[in-house]
C-alpha cells in the first residue's frame, strides 16, 4: 500500500507538471501566432500609409496641391511617420507658396494693363487658406482694388481696410480706400481716410486731391444711401502718375493703374 501511495503520488505530481508544460506551450504559442497577426497588421497598415503618401507626393510634383492636401487630411488615421507627416506637409506648404506668388505676380502684370476684373477669381482662390500675413495684405489690397474698379464697392472696402493693416506695404492703400469709402457714400470714413493718407504721404501726387475731397467732405451730409444720393458736383480727379504698389518679387514693382480718386 504504501508503495502504491507512492507511485501515485510520483504520478500525479509527474502528470501535474505535464499538464502545467502544456499550458505554457499552447499560451506561448498563442502569443506568438498574436503577435505574427499584429505584425502582418503593421506591415498591411504601412504598405497602404507609403502608397498613399507616394500619392501625394506625386500629386503635388504635378502642381495639385489642393487635391494632394485632401489626400493628406484623409490619410491621418494612416501609419505615416512623423518625418513622412513633416516632409509632406512641408512641400504642401512650398506648393502654395508658389501658387500664391504666382497669383500674385500674375495680377500685377494684369494691373498694368488695365485688366482689373480677370484677377478676382484666382486671388480669391489664393486667398483661401492663406494665413494672415505680407502675401495674405498683397492679394487683399489687389483685390481691393480690383473689385473698386468694377464698381463692387462693399468688397473693395472689405480687402482695403484689412490690406490698411500693412500701410507701409502698401503707400496707396488709404488712397485706395477713401475713394471706395467716398464712393459709397460713407463720407465722414472716407475724409478720415483722406486725411490720413494726406498727412502721412504728403510728397504724393494724390496728396493735394486728398486734401481738397476732404474739404469738400466736410461740407457735405455724413453718409448718403449708395444708389447715387449725394453724388452730383463732385470733383474730377487729378492724373497724376499712378503711385505703385510695394513690389511682389525683386524685380517686378506692379503699379495698380488708374487710381480713380473721385467716385
Amino acid at each position: 500500500m504504501l508503495c502504491g501511495a507512492g507511485f501515485y503520488l510520483l504520478y500525479s505530481t509527474r502528470a501535474g507538471d505535464l499538464v502545467a508544460t502544456r499550458q505554457r506551450a499552447q499560451d506561448e504559442r498563442d502569443l506568438a501566432v498574436k503577435r505574427a497577426d499584429e505584425l502582418t497588421t503593421k506591415a498591411t497598415a504601412r504598405e497602404r500609409a507609403d502608397a498613399s503618401a507616394w500619392e501625394v507626393y506625386q500629386l503635388l510634383e504635378a502642381g495639385k496641391r489642393e487635391a494632394a492636401s485632401s489626400k493628406l487630411a484623409a490619410a491621418e488615421s494612416l501609419a505615416l511617420s512623423r518625418t513622412e507627416r513633416a516632409v509632406l506637409a512641408a512641400r504642401a506648404h512650398e506648393t502654395r507658396v508658389v501658387e500664391v506668388d504666382a497669383a500674385i505676380k500674375a495680377a500685377a502684370m494684369s494691373f498694368k494693363g488695365g485688366r482689373h476684373a480677370e484677377v478676382i477669381a484666382p486671388l480669391e482662390a489664393a486667398l483661401v487658406g492663406e494665413p494672415a500675413g505680407l502675401r495674405a495684405a498683397t492679394i487683399r489690397f489687389y483685390l481691393g482694388v480690383a473689385y473698386a474698379k468694377t464698381n463692387v464697392l462693399d468688397k473693395a472696402v472689405g480687402n482695403l481696410t484689412a490690406a490698411a493693416a500693412v500701410e507701409a506695404e502698401f503707400p496707396e492703400v488709404r488712397f485706395h480706400l477713401a475713394s471706395a469709402l467716398d464712393r459709397r457714400g460713407e463720407y465722414v470714413r472716407a475724409r478720415a481716410e483722406y486725411d490720413r493718407y494726406a498727412t502721412g504721404h504728403p510728397q504724393s501726387s494724390f496728396a493735394a486731391f486728398a486734401m481738397r475731397r476732404s474739404a469738400t467732405l466736410a461740407r457735405m451730409p455724413k453718409q448718403v444711401p449708395a444708389t447715387g444720393a449725394g453724388t452730383a458736383n463732385k470733383p474730377v480727379a487729378p492724373k497724376p502718375a499712378v503711385p505703385k504698389a510695394a513690389p511682389v518679387t525683386d524685380e517686378l514693382a506692379p503699379t495698380t493703374g488708374s487710381a480713380s480718386p473721385a467716385p
